[in-house]
């Protein structure tokens, strides 16, 4: 039984994965060695673990109640390797992470490099990137996220808020009279983001709220480009404050309506439920959100 072991591991991994294919990649394996090993396992075993097809797998009735059983197993392995990861010195392993390219320039990223420098037998895989992408299909260790989450079975933990501010360009207002109150910002012309609605909610020192709907003529799918065309005076924007405040200091960018602040946005950091606690996952969690 001890040779069936590691095509037990990765069953499981081309069950939580869902393809041949991610689970090689993930692995570390050509495709054809993953199919190996499925089918040494159920050749062991004596019957079908998974339906396949061209373009998808899934579980037989004997193969579901064979994986809650492998899921336990793999489980329990990672704790008893994690428990020892923890009493070492130097803890080791890789992680993939995916984050918004927003925070390239943010003190996250500093973080981030803290914890590399402070564990570096841990592998850093990161993918900076605007686009939301599948943890658990993509096979990402820890996701960033902005904003609302949709509901999951995910791991959650917040890591705080992005402050943002409404600026616009000094050259813009050489064209164009810079707003003076709410009712401007709905004329105005804005750089649009399109995984964000077209308005934004402003809120006063007194508390009062304002919906301000917009139109742009651009829309781009990046932070860091809406607040590029910002600067070269292309329209307002609210973009984070570490983004932009060394602009604001040139005279480059300019605060509109200082008594409004934009409402900022929770950020947080997420991972598979499936994680136990003794992992190199969980302590760079609780290294990220000190």
């Amino acid at each position: 039984m001890i040779e069936q072991l590691k095509s037990v591991a990765i069953f499981v991994y081309v069950v939580k994965l869902g393809s041949f294919r991610k689970a090689a990649k993930q692995l570390g394996l050509s495709p054809s060695v993953v199919s190996y090993h499925i089918s040494s396992l159920e050749e062991y075993v004596g019957c079908s673990l998974l339906y396949r097809s061209t373009r998808s797998i899934s579980l037989t009735s004997e193969g579901r109640e064979f994986y809650l059983k492998a899921e336990d197993m793999l489980k329990n392995a990672n704790e008893a390797f994690g428990a020892v990861v923890n009493k070492s010195d130097q803890p080791m392993g890789k992680l993939r992470i995916t984050i918004p390219s927003l925070f390239i320039q943010s003190s996250l990223v500093e973080r981030i490099a803290q914890f590399s420098q402070e564990f570096p037998l841990i592998h850093l895989d990161l993918n900076f990137s605007d686009k939301r992408e599948n943890i658990i299909s993509e096979a990402f260790d820890l996701a960033v996220r902005v904003g609302k989450l949709e509901d999951s079975s995910l791991k959650v933990v917040k890591l705080g808020k992005i402050e943002r501010v409404l600026v616009g360009s000094s050259k813009l207002f050489e064209k164009i009279k810079k707003p003076k109150n709410i009712e401007d910002l709905k004329k105005s012309q804005w750089i649009g983001l399109k995984h964000l609605p077209s308005y934004r909610v402003l809120k006063s020192k007194n508390k009062t709220r304002e919906k301000v709907e917009f139109s742009s003529t651009i829309k781009v799918n990046s932070v860091e480009a809406m607040t590029k065309f910002c600067i070269l005076g292309q329209g307002l924007a609210t973009p984070p404050r570490f983004l932009v405040q060394k602009h604001i200091e040139k005279g480059d960018l300019l605060e509109i309506l200082p008594t409004w602040e934009v409402e900022s946005i929770d950020f947080f950091v997420l991972w598979p439920p499936s994680v136990s606690k003794n992992t190199v996952v969980q302590l760079f969690v609780d290294y990220i959100k000190q």
